[in-house]
């Protein structure tokens, strides 16, 4: 999470060429897919510990 951070800064800044904001653009974007994955299989194990402990997961 924290290198998707440093690279939306870097991008944010705009002060780079255009290459390597193109280049940034996609290291972020694998960056968020990655972190989007790692907290679906957090979810789904939260959500097998409730299905076998019987509790309900409370609503977000």
């Amino acid at each position: 999470m924290k290198q998707l951070e440093e690279t939306a800064d870097k991008l944010g800044a705009g002060n780079l060429p255009l290459e390597e904001m193109v280049l940034l653009y996609e290291r972020g974007q694998k960056l968020a897919k990655y972190c989007t994955e790692l907290l679906n299989a957090f979810d789904a194990r939260l959500d097998a510990v409730d299905a076998a402990t019987g509790e309900v997961k409370a609503a977000t």
